[in-house]
């Protein structure tokens, strides 16, 4: 089963009421953000509020805020999102609209 298949808010949810010792709860829960701002974008906002809540470890909340801030700008109902390396988002419609005309080389 690949990462994408696994229910990472679901899995934060059980980690975040389980009786774990504090270390490891922070890093599973941490773990699970990383993976929902790469699997389920639309919901990293929802998560990111319960992480700043349930997280002890104010580096990794910290490092949440600075790796992910730009998660914060996408709106749940936008579908065909882009990202660019410089973690700027744009839909497809308006990378398309924008490029009219230009040959554009796209690397999957």
């Amino acid at each position: 089963m690949g990462k994408e298949q696994i229910d990472f808010p679901k899995l934060y949810d059980h980690i975040s009421t389980d009786d774990l010792s504090v270390a490891d709860k922070n890093f599973l829960l941490y773990y699970c953000m990383v993976n929902i701002s790469k699997y389920q974008k639309g919901l990293f906002k929802t998560y990111e509020n319960k992480f700043k809540n349930d997280c002890k470890d104010l580096a990794l909340v910290k490092k949440i805020n600075e790796d992910f801030s730009f998660l914060n700008s996408i709106k749940t109902d936008q579908t065909d999102l882009l990202i660019s390396t410089s973690k700027q988002t744009m839909t497809f419609d308006s990378f398309l609209s924008k490029n009219s005309g230009k040959l554009i080389y796209i690397d999957i």
